[in-house]
Protein backbone atom coordinates (compact mmCIF):
# COMPACT_ATOMS: atom_id res chain seq x y z
CA UNK A 1 0.00 0.00 0.00
CA UNK A 2 1.35 3.08 -1.03
CA UNK A 3 2.49 6.02 1.68
CA UNK A 4 -0.44 8.07 0.79
CA UNK A 5 -3.28 5.82 0.81
CA UNK A 6 -2.01 4.84 3.83
CA UNK A 7 -2.40 8.51 5.12
CA UNK A 8 -5.72 8.85 3.99
CA UNK A 9 -6.76 5.51 5.57
CA UNK A 10 -5.33 6.77 9.20
CA UNK A 11 -7.19 10.71 8.01
CA UNK A 12 -10.52 8.72 7.62
CA UNK A 13 -9.90 6.37 10.47
CA UNK A 14 -8.95 9.39 12.81
CA UNK A 15 -12.17 11.46 11.73
CA UNK A 16 -14.41 8.24 12.29
CA UNK A 17 -12.82 7.84 15.83
CA UNK A 18 -13.66 11.97 16.24
CA UNK A 19 -17.26 11.20 15.29
CA UNK A 20 -17.63 8.77 17.35
CA UNK A 21 -16.44 10.18 20.30
CA UNK A 22 -18.90 13.23 19.39
CA UNK A 23 -21.51 10.33 19.32
CA UNK A 24 -20.98 8.76 22.36
CA UNK A 25 -21.06 12.17 23.96
CA UNK A 26 -24.42 12.64 22.72
CA UNK A 27 -25.90 9.43 23.81
CA UNK A 28 -24.65 9.24 27.29
CA UNK A 29 -25.38 13.03 28.27
CA UNK A 30 -28.54 11.87 29.39
CA UNK A 31 -29.38 8.76 31.48
CA UNK A 32 -31.98 7.46 33.86
CA UNK A 33 -29.79 8.49 36.67
CA UNK A 34 -30.15 11.94 35.61
CA UNK A 35 -33.97 12.10 35.56
CA UNK A 36 -33.60 10.42 39.12
CA UNK A 37 -30.75 12.81 40.54
CA UNK A 38 -33.37 15.76 39.86
CA UNK A 39 -36.23 14.49 41.16
CA UNK A 40 -34.17 13.36 44.15
CA UNK A 41 -33.37 16.81 44.76
CA UNK A 42 -36.66 18.39 44.09
CA UNK A 43 -38.14 16.09 46.78
CA UNK A 44 -35.47 17.15 48.97
CA UNK A 45 -36.53 20.82 48.15
CA UNK A 46 -40.15 20.11 48.72
CA UNK A 47 -39.10 17.84 51.96
CA UNK A 48 -36.78 20.78 53.05
CA UNK A 49 -39.86 23.17 52.87
CA UNK A 50 -42.30 20.78 54.96
CA UNK A 51 -39.27 20.36 57.97
CA UNK A 52 -39.13 24.31 58.17
CA UNK A 53 -43.16 24.61 58.55
CA UNK A 54 -43.54 21.60 61.10
CA UNK A 55 -40.15 23.87 62.96
CA UNK A 56 -42.35 27.12 62.47
CA UNK A 57 -45.19 24.72 64.36
CA UNK A 58 -42.91 23.35 66.68
CA UNK A 59 -41.88 27.40 67.99
CA UNK A 60 -45.48 27.89 68.21
CA UNK A 61 -46.42 25.39 70.38
CA UNK A 62 -43.63 25.64 72.67
CA UNK A 63 -41.79 22.26 71.74
CA UNK A 64 -38.79 24.59 69.83
CA UNK A 65 -37.12 26.47 72.02
CA UNK A 66 -34.65 28.44 69.92
CA UNK A 67 -34.44 29.45 66.16
CA UNK A 68 -31.28 27.65 65.02
CA UNK A 69 -32.88 24.25 63.72
CA UNK A 70 -35.22 27.22 61.81
CA UNK A 71 -31.85 28.75 60.44
CA UNK A 72 -30.45 26.04 59.79
CA UNK A 73 -33.54 24.47 57.60
CA UNK A 74 -33.85 27.33 55.59
CA UNK A 75 -29.92 27.62 54.89
CA UNK A 76 -30.63 23.94 53.64
CA UNK A 77 -33.40 25.17 51.44
CA UNK A 78 -30.87 27.71 49.40
CA UNK A 79 -28.33 25.08 49.27
CA UNK A 80 -30.53 22.48 47.54
CA UNK A 81 -32.30 25.41 45.43
CA UNK A 82 -28.54 26.78 44.15
CA UNK A 83 -27.85 22.93 43.40
CA UNK A 84 -31.20 22.39 41.81
CA UNK A 85 -30.38 25.93 39.82
CA UNK A 86 -27.05 23.91 38.37
CA UNK A 87 -28.92 21.18 37.39
CA UNK A 88 -31.73 23.07 35.50
CA UNK A 89 -28.75 25.35 33.97
CA UNK A 90 -26.99 22.25 32.46
CA UNK A 91 -30.91 21.63 30.54
CA UNK A 92 -29.90 24.93 29.18
CA UNK A 93 -34.00 24.98 28.77
CA UNK A 94 -36.05 27.96 30.26
CA UNK A 95 -38.74 26.37 32.25
CA UNK A 96 -41.06 28.16 33.38
CA UNK A 97 -41.65 26.63 36.54
CA UNK A 98 -38.37 27.08 37.75
CA UNK A 99 -38.55 30.67 37.28
CA UNK A 100 -42.11 30.45 39.36
CA UNK A 101 -40.33 27.97 42.22
CA UNK A 102 -37.48 30.95 42.35
CA UNK A 103 -40.06 33.36 42.84
CA UNK A 104 -41.93 31.29 45.48
CA UNK A 105 -38.97 30.51 47.52
CA UNK A 106 -37.85 34.20 47.31
CA UNK A 107 -41.19 35.37 48.74
CA UNK A 108 -40.77 32.97 51.49
CA UNK A 109 -38.07 35.30 53.15
CA UNK A 110 -40.37 38.26 54.30
CA UNK A 111 -42.95 35.60 55.91
CA UNK A 112 -40.25 33.91 57.71
CA UNK A 113 -38.91 37.11 59.62
CA UNK A 114 -42.12 38.23 60.00
CA UNK A 115 -43.00 34.92 62.06
CA UNK A 116 -40.01 35.01 63.79
CA UNK A 117 -40.46 38.67 65.04
CA UNK A 118 -44.32 37.65 65.90
CA UNK A 119 -43.15 34.63 67.66
CA UNK A 120 -41.06 36.28 69.64
CA UNK A 121 -43.16 38.76 71.09
CA UNK A 122 -46.15 36.06 71.40
CA UNK A 123 -43.48 33.77 73.13
CA UNK A 124 -42.05 37.15 75.34
CA UNK A 125 -46.26 37.80 76.65
CA UNK A 126 -46.44 34.10 77.08
CA UNK A 127 -43.48 34.46 79.29
CA UNK A 128 -44.75 37.61 81.21
CA UNK A 129 -48.23 36.54 81.59
CA UNK A 130 -47.40 34.18 84.95
CA UNK A 131 -45.66 37.21 86.77
CA UNK A 132 -48.69 39.14 86.34
CA UNK A 133 -51.06 36.88 87.65
CA UNK A 134 -48.43 36.32 90.22
CA UNK A 135 -49.03 40.10 90.75
CA UNK A 136 -52.89 40.10 90.96
CA UNK A 137 -53.12 37.05 93.33
CA UNK A 138 -51.09 38.71 96.01
CA UNK A 139 -53.02 41.50 95.74
CA UNK A 140 -56.64 40.01 95.32
CA UNK A 141 -56.76 36.60 96.93
CA UNK A 142 -60.64 36.58 96.19
CA UNK A 143 -59.49 35.91 92.21
CA UNK A 144 -57.76 33.07 92.61
CA UNK A 145 -59.75 30.48 91.14
CA UNK A 146 -60.42 32.61 88.12
CA UNK A 147 -56.64 33.05 87.32
CA UNK A 148 -55.48 29.59 88.21
CA UNK A 149 -58.31 27.95 85.28
CA UNK A 150 -56.90 30.91 83.15
CA UNK A 151 -53.42 29.62 84.32
CA UNK A 152 -54.11 26.23 82.74
CA UNK A 153 -56.19 26.95 79.60
CA UNK A 154 -52.95 28.96 78.61
CA UNK A 155 -50.73 25.72 79.71
CA UNK A 156 -53.10 23.90 77.48
CA UNK A 157 -53.41 26.18 74.17
CA UNK A 158 -49.61 26.50 74.98
CA UNK A 159 -48.66 22.77 75.06
CA UNK A 160 -51.47 21.81 72.64
CA UNK A 161 -50.60 19.79 69.29
CA UNK A 162 -52.83 21.20 67.23
CA UNK A 163 -53.06 24.82 65.81
CA UNK A 164 -53.75 28.00 67.61
CA UNK A 165 -57.52 28.07 69.03
CA UNK A 166 -58.72 31.65 69.38
CA UNK A 167 -61.96 30.49 70.47
CA UNK A 168 -60.39 29.35 74.06
CA UNK A 169 -58.55 32.22 73.96
CA UNK A 170 -61.64 34.23 73.55
CA UNK A 171 -63.14 32.46 76.05
CA UNK A 172 -60.90 33.24 78.40
CA UNK A 173 -60.94 36.77 78.01
CA UNK A 174 -65.11 36.35 78.40
CA UNK A 175 -64.10 35.21 82.16
CA UNK A 176 -62.27 38.57 83.17
CA UNK A 177 -65.04 41.28 81.88
CA UNK A 178 -66.32 43.39 84.72
CA UNK A 179 -63.64 42.86 87.25
CA UNK A 180 -61.82 45.92 87.26
CA UNK A 181 -58.90 44.08 89.23
CA UNK A 182 -58.23 41.64 86.31
CA UNK A 183 -58.10 44.42 83.37
CA UNK A 184 -54.25 44.27 82.95
CA UNK A 185 -55.03 40.43 82.86
CA UNK A 186 -57.73 41.05 80.05
CA UNK A 187 -55.86 43.71 78.13
CA UNK A 188 -52.59 41.46 77.70
CA UNK A 189 -54.90 38.22 76.79
CA UNK A 190 -56.23 41.10 73.94
CA UNK A 191 -52.61 41.24 72.88
CA UNK A 192 -51.86 37.82 72.93
CA UNK A 193 -54.96 36.89 70.84
CA UNK A 194 -53.93 39.65 68.45
CA UNK A 195 -49.78 38.48 68.32
CA UNK A 196 -51.84 34.55 67.87
CA UNK A 197 -53.14 36.04 64.99
CA UNK A 198 -50.13 37.47 63.59
CA UNK A 199 -48.25 34.52 64.04
CA UNK A 200 -50.52 32.70 62.07
CA UNK A 201 -50.96 34.86 59.58
CA UNK A 202 -47.20 35.11 59.52
CA UNK A 203 -46.97 31.45 59.00
CA UNK A 204 -49.93 30.82 56.40
CA UNK A 205 -48.88 33.45 54.33
CA UNK A 206 -45.01 31.55 54.26
CA UNK A 207 -47.19 27.69 53.49
CA UNK A 208 -49.00 29.84 50.80
CA UNK A 209 -46.24 31.20 48.71
CA UNK A 210 -46.74 28.16 46.24
CA UNK A 211 -43.60 26.71 46.60
CA UNK A 212 -45.39 23.04 46.48
CA UNK A 213 -47.44 23.83 43.41
CA UNK A 214 -44.37 25.21 41.85
CA UNK A 215 -42.17 21.84 42.77
CA UNK A 216 -44.34 19.98 40.99
CA UNK A 217 -45.11 21.98 37.69
CA UNK A 218 -41.00 21.91 37.45
CA UNK A 219 -40.93 18.33 38.24
CA UNK A 220 -43.53 17.81 35.14
CA UNK A 221 -41.89 20.51 32.84
CA UNK A 222 -38.48 18.34 33.32
CA UNK A 223 -39.56 14.75 33.00
CA UNK A 224 -41.38 15.67 29.65
CA UNK A 225 -38.15 17.79 28.61
CA UNK A 226 -36.24 14.41 29.69
CA UNK A 227 -38.86 12.32 27.59
CA UNK A 228 -37.78 13.96 24.72
CA UNK A 229 -33.91 14.45 24.89
CA UNK A 230 -34.01 10.78 25.99
CA UNK A 231 -35.43 9.83 22.58
CA UNK A 232 -32.84 11.84 20.63
CA UNK A 233 -30.27 9.98 23.07
CA UNK A 234 -31.67 6.98 21.36
CA UNK A 235 -31.35 8.02 18.32
CA UNK A 236 -27.68 9.26 19.05
CA UNK A 237 -26.66 5.44 20.25
CA UNK A 238 -28.66 4.03 17.02
CA UNK A 239 -26.29 6.24 15.30
CA UNK A 240 -23.71 5.36 17.66
CA UNK A 241 -23.76 1.72 16.98
CA UNK A 242 -24.32 2.09 13.20
CA UNK A 243 -21.04 4.23 13.18
CA UNK A 244 -18.98 1.90 15.42
CA UNK A 245 -19.99 -1.30 12.99
CA UNK A 246 -18.52 1.06 9.98
CA UNK A 247 -15.35 1.78 11.83
CA UNK A 248 -15.03 -2.19 12.58
CA UNK A 249 -15.85 -3.23 8.75
CA UNK A 250 -13.43 -0.35 7.61
CA UNK A 251 -10.87 -1.05 9.88
CA UNK A 252 -11.00 -4.96 9.25
CA UNK A 253 -10.74 -3.76 5.78
CA UNK A 254 -7.55 -1.63 6.34
CA UNK A 255 -5.84 -4.57 8.25
CA UNK A 256 -6.52 -6.65 5.70
CA UNK A 257 -5.12 -4.14 2.82
CA UNK A 258 -2.62 -3.65 5.16
CA UNK A 259 -2.01 -7.48 5.75
CA UNK A 260 -2.09 -8.01 2.26
CA UNK A 261 0.53 -4.94 1.56
CA UNK A 262 2.97 -6.40 3.82
CA UNK A 263 2.52 -9.97 2.12
CA UNK A 264 3.66 -8.20 -0.95
CA UNK A 265 6.71 -5.68 0.50
CA UNK A 266 8.11 -8.60 2.42
CA UNK A 267 7.78 -10.23 -0.97
CA UNK A 268 9.49 -7.02 -2.12
CA UNK A 269 12.17 -7.00 0.39
CA UNK A 270 12.82 -10.59 -0.04
CA UNK A 271 13.04 -10.31 -3.85
CA UNK A 272 15.62 -7.24 -3.08
CA UNK A 273 17.47 -9.08 -0.93
CA UNK A 274 18.06 -11.85 -3.25
CA UNK A 275 18.87 -9.70 -5.99
CA UNK A 276 21.45 -7.29 -3.68
CA UNK A 277 22.83 -10.75 -2.68
CA UNK A 278 23.20 -11.71 -6.47
CA UNK A 279 24.64 -8.10 -7.07
CA UNK A 280 27.18 -7.97 -4.52
CA UNK A 281 28.19 -11.77 -5.46
CA UNK A 282 29.04 -10.20 -9.08
CA UNK A 283 29.48 -6.57 -8.52
CA UNK A 284 31.47 -4.07 -6.93
CA UNK A 285 28.84 -2.26 -5.15
CA UNK A 286 29.39 1.31 -2.96
CA UNK A 287 27.05 4.11 -2.31
CA UNK A 288 27.93 7.72 -1.98
CA UNK A 289 26.07 10.69 -1.07
CA UNK A 290 25.35 13.97 -2.92
CA UNK A 291 29.25 15.18 -1.88
CA UNK A 292 31.20 11.83 -2.87
CA UNK A 293 31.46 10.38 0.88
CA UNK A 294 30.72 7.31 0.81
CA UNK A 295 27.72 5.72 2.97
CA UNK A 296 27.17 1.87 1.94
CA UNK A 297 30.13 0.03 0.75
CA UNK A 298 29.81 -4.30 -0.01
CA UNK A 299 31.93 -7.02 0.66
CA UNK A 300 33.67 -6.84 -2.74
CA UNK A 301 34.40 -3.55 -2.67
CA UNK A 302 36.51 -4.48 0.66
CA UNK A 303 37.95 -7.26 -1.10
CA UNK A 304 39.01 -5.20 -4.05
CA UNK A 305 40.65 -1.93 -3.03
CA UNK A 306 42.30 -4.05 0.64
CA UNK A 307 40.11 -1.38 3.06
CA UNK A 308 37.67 -2.18 5.81
CA UNK A 309 34.20 -1.22 5.70
CA UNK A 310 34.69 0.64 8.61
CA UNK A 311 37.56 2.85 6.79
CA UNK A 312 35.87 3.53 4.30
CA UNK A 313 32.45 4.71 5.26
CA UNK A 314 32.36 8.19 5.63
CA UNK A 315 35.71 8.12 3.50
CA UNK A 316 35.46 10.39 0.24
CA UNK A 317 35.52 8.34 -3.04
CA UNK A 318 39.12 9.93 -3.95
CA UNK A 319 40.45 7.66 -1.47
CA UNK A 320 40.56 4.92 -4.29
CA UNK A 321 41.57 7.54 -6.69
CA UNK A 322 44.83 6.62 -9.32
CA UNK A 323 46.68 9.24 -11.76
CA UNK A 324 45.31 7.79 -14.86
CA UNK A 325 43.00 10.19 -15.34
CA UNK A 326 42.99 13.88 -15.51
CA UNK A 327 40.87 16.49 -14.08
CA UNK A 328 38.84 16.99 -17.24
CA UNK A 329 38.21 12.87 -17.52
CA UNK A 330 36.43 13.84 -13.73
CA UNK A 331 34.54 16.19 -14.38
CA UNK A 332 33.09 15.79 -17.39
CA UNK A 333 31.95 12.18 -15.08
CA UNK A 334 30.37 14.85 -12.60
CA UNK A 335 28.90 17.37 -15.22
CA UNK A 336 26.59 13.82 -15.94
CA UNK A 337 25.78 12.95 -12.81
CA UNK A 338 24.76 16.32 -11.58
CA UNK A 339 22.11 16.51 -14.33
CA UNK A 340 20.96 13.35 -13.11
CA UNK A 341 22.39 11.13 -16.29
CA UNK A 342 23.35 7.53 -15.94
CA UNK A 343 27.76 7.78 -16.39
CA UNK A 344 29.27 4.56 -17.73
CA UNK A 345 33.01 4.39 -18.11
CA UNK A 346 36.11 2.67 -17.41
CA UNK A 347 38.13 3.57 -14.34
CA UNK A 348 41.85 2.99 -13.09
CA UNK A 349 41.78 2.78 -9.41
CA UNK A 350 44.27 2.54 -6.57
CA UNK A 351 44.36 -0.06 -3.78
CA UNK A 352 45.29 0.26 -0.12
CA UNK A 353 48.47 -1.32 -0.58
CA UNK A 354 49.04 1.47 -4.15
CA UNK A 355 48.69 -1.12 -6.53
CA UNK A 356 45.89 -0.72 -9.55
CA UNK A 357 42.89 -2.35 -10.68
CA UNK A 358 40.50 -1.35 -13.64
CA UNK A 359 36.74 -1.45 -13.17
CA UNK A 360 33.93 -1.08 -15.79
CA UNK A 361 31.82 1.41 -13.80
CA UNK A 362 28.13 2.56 -14.01
CA UNK A 363 26.53 5.59 -11.33
CA UNK A 364 23.55 5.59 -11.40
CA UNK A 365 21.97 9.24 -9.72
CA UNK A 366 19.17 8.97 -7.46
CA UNK A 367 16.95 12.35 -7.53
CA UNK A 368 14.85 13.36 -4.81
CA UNK A 369 11.72 15.21 -5.38
CA UNK A 370 12.86 18.37 -6.78
CA UNK A 371 14.85 16.25 -9.21
CA UNK A 372 18.25 16.98 -7.65
CA UNK A 373 20.69 14.09 -6.78
CA UNK A 374 20.69 12.97 -3.32
CA UNK A 375 22.92 9.68 -3.25
CA UNK A 376 25.19 7.55 -5.95
CA UNK A 377 24.85 3.86 -6.65
CA UNK A 378 28.37 2.93 -8.14
CA UNK A 379 28.05 -0.64 -9.92
CA UNK A 380 31.19 -1.95 -11.10
CA UNK A 381 33.09 -5.05 -12.29
CA UNK A 382 36.90 -5.95 -12.53
CA UNK A 383 38.26 -6.20 -15.78
CA UNK A 384 41.80 -5.87 -14.84
CA UNK A 385 42.42 -9.43 -16.55
CA UNK A 386 40.50 -7.83 -19.51
CA UNK A 387 42.97 -4.68 -19.31
CA UNK A 388 45.84 -6.66 -19.35
CA UNK A 389 44.64 -9.53 -21.68
CA UNK A 390 44.04 -6.40 -24.09
CA UNK A 391 47.41 -4.50 -23.38
CA UNK A 392 48.93 -8.51 -23.97
CA UNK A 393 47.35 -9.03 -27.40
CA UNK A 394 48.06 -5.40 -28.79
CA UNK A 395 51.71 -5.81 -27.77
CA UNK A 396 51.66 -9.39 -29.43
CA UNK A 397 49.83 -8.04 -32.79
CA UNK A 398 52.26 -4.84 -32.69
CA UNK A 399 54.64 -8.29 -32.49
CA UNK A 400 53.22 -10.00 -35.35
CA UNK A 401 52.53 -6.96 -37.28
CA UNK A 402 55.94 -6.03 -37.14
CA UNK A 403 57.03 -9.30 -38.19
CA UNK A 404 54.29 -9.52 -41.24
CA UNK A 405 56.41 -6.27 -42.46
CA UNK A 406 59.44 -8.19 -41.82
CA UNK A 407 58.69 -11.23 -44.22
CA UNK A 408 60.57 -10.96 -47.70
CA UNK A 409 57.17 -12.37 -49.12
CA UNK A 410 54.34 -11.01 -49.87
CA UNK A 411 51.41 -11.31 -47.36
CA UNK A 412 47.45 -10.40 -47.16
CA UNK A 413 44.64 -10.71 -45.53
CA UNK A 414 41.31 -11.18 -47.58
CA UNK A 415 37.84 -10.75 -46.54
CA UNK A 416 34.92 -10.48 -48.48
CA UNK A 417 37.31 -10.91 -51.78
CA UNK A 418 38.55 -7.49 -50.89
CA UNK A 419 42.17 -6.87 -48.80
CA UNK A 420 41.37 -6.29 -45.25
CA UNK A 421 45.47 -6.17 -44.10
CA UNK A 422 48.87 -5.90 -46.75
CA UNK A 423 52.35 -6.48 -45.64
CA UNK A 424 55.34 -3.97 -48.02
CA UNK A 425 56.27 -6.93 -49.95
CA UNK A 426 52.70 -7.28 -50.75
CA UNK A 427 52.93 -3.82 -52.23
CA UNK A 428 56.58 -4.33 -53.88
CA UNK A 429 54.82 -7.04 -55.55
CA UNK A 430 51.39 -5.73 -56.70
CA UNK A 431 53.73 -2.43 -57.62
CA UNK A 432 51.38 -0.34 -55.33
CA UNK A 433 52.00 3.20 -54.34
CA UNK A 434 51.10 2.40 -51.09
CA UNK A 435 49.25 -0.47 -48.45
CA UNK A 436 46.31 2.30 -48.27
CA UNK A 437 45.61 2.01 -51.71
CA UNK A 438 45.18 -1.79 -51.74
CA UNK A 439 42.95 -1.82 -48.18
CA UNK A 440 39.14 -1.92 -48.92
CA UNK A 441 39.61 -2.97 -52.87
CA UNK A 442 38.55 -6.03 -53.97
CA UNK A 443 41.70 -8.01 -54.79
CA UNK A 444 40.74 -8.72 -58.73
CA UNK A 445 40.41 -5.40 -59.36
CA UNK A 446 43.88 -4.43 -58.11
CA UNK A 447 45.72 -7.92 -59.65
CA UNK A 448 45.57 -9.47 -62.94
CA UNK A 449 45.90 -13.53 -62.43
CA UNK A 450 46.66 -15.86 -65.31
CA UNK A 451 44.40 -18.40 -63.94
CA UNK A 452 41.73 -16.38 -62.16
CA UNK A 453 38.71 -17.96 -61.70
CA UNK A 454 40.41 -21.15 -60.76
CA UNK A 455 42.37 -19.30 -57.98
CA UNK A 456 38.95 -16.98 -56.79
CA UNK A 457 37.30 -21.32 -56.51
CA UNK A 458 40.01 -22.56 -54.35
CA UNK A 459 40.12 -18.67 -52.15
CA UNK A 460 36.13 -18.90 -52.11
CA UNK A 461 36.05 -23.09 -50.82
CA UNK A 462 39.11 -22.70 -48.78
CA UNK A 463 37.05 -20.00 -46.66
CA UNK A 464 34.21 -21.69 -46.72
CA UNK A 465 35.44 -24.99 -45.67
CA UNK A 466 38.02 -23.67 -43.33
CA UNK A 467 40.74 -25.78 -44.98
CA UNK A 468 44.34 -24.21 -46.24
CA UNK A 469 44.24 -24.05 -50.33
CA UNK A 470 47.25 -25.82 -51.99
CA UNK A 471 50.14 -23.94 -53.27
CA UNK A 472 49.70 -23.14 -56.64
CA UNK A 473 52.15 -21.35 -59.40
CA UNK A 474 50.38 -18.27 -61.66
CA UNK A 475 51.38 -15.17 -63.71
CA UNK A 476 49.59 -12.34 -61.98
CA UNK A 477 50.28 -8.84 -63.89
CA UNK A 478 50.86 -5.94 -61.73
CA UNK A 479 49.54 -2.47 -61.28
CA UNK A 480 51.81 -0.95 -63.29
CA UNK A 481 51.42 -3.63 -66.23
CA UNK A 482 54.48 -5.94 -65.07
CA UNK A 483 54.19 -9.72 -65.34
CA UNK A 484 55.39 -11.33 -62.60
CA UNK A 485 55.10 -15.11 -61.93
CA UNK A 486 53.99 -15.94 -58.31
CA UNK A 487 53.75 -18.99 -55.91
CA UNK A 488 50.41 -18.36 -54.43
CA UNK A 489 49.18 -20.19 -50.87
CA UNK A 490 46.37 -19.24 -48.69
CA UNK A 491 45.46 -19.92 -45.02
CA UNK A 492 41.81 -19.41 -43.63
CA UNK A 493 41.62 -17.22 -40.13
CA UNK A 494 39.31 -15.59 -38.39
CA UNK A 495 40.05 -11.78 -38.68
CA UNK A 496 38.58 -9.28 -36.40
CA UNK A 497 35.41 -11.74 -36.07
CA UNK A 498 35.02 -12.97 -39.21
CA UNK A 499 36.26 -15.38 -41.40
CA UNK A 500 38.88 -14.62 -43.91
CA UNK A 501 41.91 -15.62 -45.51
CA UNK A 502 45.51 -15.16 -45.28
CA UNK A 503 47.31 -15.12 -48.45
CA UNK A 504 51.23 -15.53 -49.00
CA UNK A 505 52.56 -14.88 -52.62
Amino acid sequence: MPLQHQLVHVIIIILMGIGLSLLYVQSKQFSMNSLHQFKTKVHDLSMQDEIIENDMVQLVTGRLHHFDTLVSGMANLASIQAELGQMVAKTGEDFSAWSKLQESLQTQQEPMETFKMEVAIYRNSLLYLPALMDEINRTYPQYQAVLLSIYQQLLHLTFRSQAFDTVKLQALLDKTKGEDPLANIRKHLSMLLIQTQKVESSMQRFIGCGVEEAVDSLSMQYAHWFDEKIQDVNMYRKLLLWAAMLMLVYIVFVVWSLRKTSKSLKKAYQFSQSLQKAVDEHAIVSITNQRGDITYANDKVCVISGYTRDELIGQNHRVLKSDEHDDVFFEHMWASLVRGEVWKGVIKNKRKNGSFYWVDTTITPFLNSKGKPWQYVSVRTDITHLVEMEKRLKESAQRYQALFQMMPFGLGIVQGKTWAYVNQALVHILDSKSETFLLGKSVFDTVQFSDQEQLMRGLEKACETQVAMDAVELELVTLSGHPVAVEVQAIPLVWQGVKAMLIAM
